[in-house]
């Protein structure tokens, strides 16, 4: 009996630990911050993303700068939405890449280069599944298409043959 104990002690505490955020002192992870955004704590989740991003991680990277775009937890920052937009699309975000592409199509927060916003479309175009997101992408990158050059087109083209991701 005791060892039947024993062993459910050794269960709970094993698997208590595999929890996120179930160990004391355990830094939160990306999924922490999903919940305290989609419960409104925006302060929160930045203060938990901002320290994932500054290390790396694509998903947190394109989240802080998400925020910075909205002004949620923190003060609306088109510029440093670019920047965190900038260091998760390098990585292959294709949700950064399309928002990327949107700041440069219009110019916000980063110099208007319809090249740019090209790049970033047809990259997150190539980058997504199937589906409405992709189908997005595409729109974009031929909407813009439509006021360029056939000059212009192909410069664009060679940025996108020439990306390629950058690790952390």
């Amino acid at each position: 009996m005791r060892r039947v104990f024993l062993g459910i002690v050794l269960v709970l505490l094993l698997s208590a630990q595999s929890q996120p955020g179930a160990q004391p002192g355990a830094q939160p992870g990306f999924q922490d911050g999903l919940l305290a955004y989609h419960r409104g704590d925006h302060t929160v989740a930045m203060e938990i993303w901002r320290p994932l991003a500054e290390r790396g991680d694509a998903s947190a990277q394109y989240m802080v700068g998400y925020l910075y775009a909205q002004g949620e937890g923190v003060v609306s920052n088109s510029g440093t939405a670019a920047k965190w937009y900038h260091r998760a699309a390098d990585q292959g975000d294709p949700d950064a890449q399309l928002n990327l592409g949107l700041l440069y199509v219009n110019g916000t927060g980063v110099k208007k280069s319809y090249a740019t916003s090209y790049k970033w479309f047809a990259l997150a175009y190539l980058t997504y599944p199937l589906g409405e997101y992709r189908e997005n992408a595409f729109r974009n990158r031929e909407n813009v298409a439509s006021l360029m050059s056939a000059e212009q087109i192909e410069t664009a083209q060679r940025l996108v043959r020439r990306w390629k991701p950058k690790t952390r």
